[in-house]
């Protein structure tokens, strides 16, 4: 009866620990899917597709340019973050205004152009 009661006790025991590593992988898994963007940044009819190029004044020179700006939406449209993760706010090189969002697992966001904070 002893070792009956041993056998069980180690098989609780491994069960226990089976479970444990299969609670580890989930919550892995779960921090994965919530990185994974899955939704649109942008709101409204116009963020819904991308716009034409269109003509903008350069702010190097306060001129007109060729169109080679792609707009994707107005000013002032609210950004939203794509999945959960970690945020930088600064200035980035020719993007001006940046956000950028490291959702983890080698996924990055990058919101160039912003008008605001």
């Amino acid at each position: 009866m002893h070792s009956q009661i041993d056998q069980l006790n180690l098989g609780a025991v491994a069960q226990g620990n089976g479970l444990q590593t299969l609670v580890r992988h989930l919550e892995k898994q779960q921090t994965l899917i919530a990185s994974i963007p899955t939704i649109r940044p942008l709101t409204g009819r116009r963020a819904a597709r991308h716009l034409a190029f269109d003509y903008r004044n350069s702010p190097f020179t306060g001129m007109r340019s060729s169109p080679r700006h792609r707009h994707l939406a107005r000013e002032g449209t609210p950004i939203y973050a794509t999945a959960s993760g970690w945020s930088l706010l600064g200035v980035k090189g020719l993007l001006g205004r940046t956000i950028i969002i490291d959702h983890g697992h080698g996924l990055t966001t990058i919101y160039g152009h912003c008008s605001g904070s």
